[in-house]
């Protein structure tokens, strides 16, 4: 994913709307709960429960434009 779509999807949860990642790497996916946009991050809670921490970099948006 690339920096604009990041701030794009951080902004679409901060006014309460659903946004979906994916992180191709340990094939999971989930919402984002949080954005830590000095350090470029996502805190996702999975699809089965758990809560993880991702780099933006290395995820995929699977938000419908």
């Amino acid at each position: 994913m690339n920096k604009a779509r990041f701030e794009y999807l951080c902004h679409e949860h901060e006014v309460g709307r659903d946004t979906l990642v994916a992180h191709p790497t340990s094939h999971e996916d989930g919402v984002i709960v949080s954005c830590i946009k000095l350090t470029d991050t996502m805190i996702v809670r999975t699809t089965d429960g758990y809560s993880r921490s991702w780099d933006f970099h290395d995820c995929e948006d699977l938000t419908h434009h």
